[in-house]
């Protein structure tokens, strides 16, 4: 008897054994198909990589990693419809599967479809909020579409969450680089000096920007920016002969003789033996000697208006002379008489808003961009209005005139309900008001938009704090650190609020 029970045993321990190598030859087989599938992608043998994922499929159909590479080798194969089968099976399995969100957005922008693209973008992002990858696909995916408003504000957003990366920050000049060149070829001037600006203040050497403010301000007959935006060059590299020949170039155009005297003695001690220095230094001296013996040309096309108050040459002339010179209040003045001559006129408008935003007198600037953008209700004319509005509300902050700082932001939202910026600078200004409850309805309001976005209920639990109630706030910061366990303000936050809040049920 025993012996006949240990031959079954033996039996049975034969049987599972090779059982157990069938199935493991299953497994390594699969397995083995997918890596072979991969290495025909890089051979960019598409078609024979489908053929190889099919293989494995029909021995493992549930693993989502081979429908992954399925969906990439059909997309890359240029099989759009059967791509889409596959990854959004993927994530329709398994909605975190980030890099199936990645191979969607790249597959619908190729093929143009860009709304899908963005949709699945925004799909991702929902499970991966901040997820630097995919918010850089919906940036491309802005940029192909040309729908600059968004890209402006995404990047401004990528940049200011990433400041610290350096491929982010090449990305965010290359962009803004980008965006310059576009307004400046349309004729938006003062955007397209903004956007050469943002590129200054990161790389002051920038040498396509800083030409590109200088030509810039040739066009409008202001040289302030750009003789601004050279000394800056200068204090990082003082003795640069490239940036003290620009300075010298600018105050030529600006008729401020004498300081260009200084800088070129300043070059001739540095390069004594250069002749352009040497032929500049002759230049500029009978230059400045020719301008103060004559009547100067500012008071010349005066005397031409004091007879003929309607010429319009005298006027564009005495606006840009006044305008290089930094004489904004008079150029200011000079414009506003030709526009009771021309009015509506949109050079002059365009040289009235330059003005006002080289004076910062924003309100006002804001104001004209809000009649010049409902007039000609153009996507660049918004984006205008609105920059000049939020600055004109950022002002009015800095002033402590929170209720007219709140009415230029609230028009700001009017027209762009999707500017965290100008949310953010209303909840600002009604905390110091302290008017909690008007800024806890903005917050929520920004949250219908927004639903669940971590800055918005981080600012909410932080005024529901300073309005003491710290049971609420501290169920926020809840919240967040369950959602972001890592973060450590969160955790910070959830103690001394629920600290507080105890503090308060004793009391």
């Amino acid at each position: 008897m025993l012996k006949k029970v240990s031959k079954l045993l033996l039996s049975l321990l034969l049987l599972c054994t090779c059982a157990n190598a069938q199935w493991l030859k299953k497994f390594e087989s699969s397995d083995n198909l997918y890596q072979e599938a991969k290495r025909e992608i890089d051979l960019k043998h598409y078609q024979k990589a489908i053929a190889i994922c099919n293989k494995a499929l029909d021995i493992s159909p549930k693993n989502l990693d081979i429908h992954l590479l399925l969906g990439r080798a059909y997309s890359l194969y240029g099989k759009i419809d059967s791509a889409r089968i596959e990854l959004n099976m993927v994530i329709e399995k398994n909605p975190k599967y980030r890099d199936a969100y990645i191979y969607l957005v790249n597959m619908e922008a190729v093929a143009c479809n860009y709304l899908q693209a963005i949709e699945y973008a925004d799909m991702g992002l929902k499970y991966f909020p901040n997820d630097r990858d995919l918010l850089l696909k919906k940036l491309d995916v802005y940029n192909k579409q040309g729908d600059w408003m968004e890209s402006n504000k995404l990047i401004d957003y990528l940049f200011d969450r990433f400041s610290g990366d350096p491929f982010i920050r090449t990305v965010y000049l290359d962009y803004k680089l980008t965006l310059a060149r576009q307004y400046s070829h349309k004729g938006y001037i003062e955007i397209a000096k903004r956007a050469y600006e943002a590129v200054l203040e990161q790389d002051p050497l920038n040498k396509e920007a800083l030409q590109a403010v200088y030509n810039l301000d040739v066009r409008s007959g202001n040289y302030s920016s750009s003789l601004a935006f050279t000394n800056r060059a200068l204090q990082a590299t003082p003795n640069s002969y490239e940036f003290m020949m620009k300075k010298v170039g600018i105050l030529d155009a600006m008729s401020r003789y004498v300081e260009a005297v200084e800088v070129i003695e300043k070059l001739t001690k540095l390069y004594p033996n250069d002749a352009e220095v040497r032929r500049l230094n002759s230049y500029m001296r009978m230059q400045a000697g020719r301008y103060y013996m004559n009547t100067d040309p500012y008071l010349q096309f005066q005397g031409i208006l004091e007879k003929e108050p309607g010429n319009r040459d005298a006027l564009n002339y005495v606006i840009n002379i006044a305008n290089s010179r930094g004489q904004f209040s008079d150029a200011l003045s000079w414009v506003n008489i030709a526009l009771k001559k021309y009015p509506g006129d949109r050079d002059l408008l365009n040289k009235k808003l330059g003005i006002l935003t080289s004076m910062k007198s924003y309100a006002p600037a804001a104001d004209l961009a809000e009649g010049v953008y409902k007039s000609s209700p153009s996507q660049d004319n918004k984006q205008n209005f609105i920059e000049l509005k939020t600055l004109s509300g950022r002002a009015y902050i800095a002033e402590m005139d929170y209720d007219n700082a709140i009415k230029d932001l609230k028009t700001v939202l009017f027209y762009d309900h999707n500017n965290k910026e100008a949310t953010s600078m209303i909840v600002n200004a009604y905390l110091q008001q302290k008017r909690y409850d008007d800024a806890i309805h903005t917050i929520d309001e920004a949250l219908t938009y927004f639903p669940g976005d971590e800055g918005l209920l981080y600012k909410k639990a932080a005024t529901l704090e300073s309005y003491q109630h710290y049971s609420d706030a501290a169920q926020i910061s809840k919240d967040l650190l369950q959602k972001y366990p890592d973060k450590r303000q969160y955790l910070m936050s959830f103690v001394e609020q629920s600290l507080a809040a105890g503090r308060q049920s004793l009391a």
